[in-house]
């Protein structure tokens, strides 16, 4: 059995899209084959009623409300399953997801952490439209992957002590590595994550790079130069050619946040040579 976790937060209308895509006449699999946890850090009753009068067999349970590890790791501790999968509140799952990671497991002996593919809804309109696409694989974005439930509890679940929601899903990736547990990329576990209009890349830049710096204090060895010149030309570049395609429009805001976390980067890379 594949236990669902889907941490959510006052997304109520969202989360009712992703929640009707695993019913069990659209993934066309028996009740016993896989769960659906809901764990609610919202700050209303909106979630609750919702499943209340729509989804009475959803189990729902009541979040920490101390972010989004905290709340994914909330959810997993209700799992029946074997295995755990994690996908975000606003994404929607394709009509086979369950079905593909239920084959993935049985091509895979051995293997027990998997992703899934994350893509947009449609092509990218704006410079300030974020979305964590996973077309190939290589990543572990936590809004569509799966663990056994052993490796999870053996890894202590998401780290809860990053101080902003950024960089737990890819210190989970680097703890999966570390204890040598390769992870399989399953294409057809797709995910549609729409893009989101990022209208304070800034003050996320600011947030994100606090995140990091507790991460790279986690994984020193991990830290490595991102902003050489060629690394800045090559930035120019993307920046140039995204431009072309739909407009320059939030172009000094990239260029700003692009800054002012090249700063973020030499003062960390500072602190930790001392």
């Amino acid at each position: 059995m594949i236990s669902i976790v889907i941490p959510t937060c006052n997304r109520a209308d969202m989360l009712s899209d992703c929640i009707d895509k695993f019913s069990y006449s659209v993934q066309q699999l028996n009740k016993d084959a896989y769960e659906v946890i809901i764990t609610d850090d919202s700050s209303d009753d909106k979630t609750r009623l919702l499943l209340e009068e729509k989804y009475p067999d959803i189990r729902y349970v009541k979040g920490p409300r101390k972010g989004p590890a905290s709340n994914r790791n909330n959810g997993a501790g209700f799992a029946s399953g074997e295995w755990i999968m994690f996908i975000d509140d606003d994404c929607i799952p394709s009509d086979k997801i369950v079905k593909s990671y239920l084959d993935a497991i049985g091509q895979n002996p051995g293997i027990e952490v998997f992703e899934g593919l994350i893509d947009a809804d449609r092509p990218k309109k704006h410079l300030l439209e974020e979305s964590p696409l996973n077309l190939t694989g290589g990543y572990m974005w936590s809004c569509n992957i799966m663990l056994s439930k052993n490796v999870f509890k053996s890894l202590g679940g998401f780290d809860e002590n990053f101080p902003f929601a950024a960089m737990e899903d890819v210190d989970l990736r680097v703890r999966v590595q570390k204890i040598n547990k390769k992870f399989v990329f399953v294409k057809d576990a797709s995910v549609i994550h729409p893009w989101r209009f990022q209208d304070k890349l800034i003050q996320m830049t600011e947030k994100r790079g606090k995140s990091e710096d507790y991460f790279y204090k986690k994984h020193p060895e991990l830290l490595h130069n991102k902003y050489t010149f060629r690394n800045d030309l090559r930035f120019l570049y993307k920046l140039l050619k995204a431009g072309f395609s739909y407009g320059f429009s939030g172009a000094s805001t990239v260029i700003r946040a692009y800054n002012l976390d090249k700063n973020i980067f030499r003062k960390r890379l500072k602190d930790m040579n001392r």
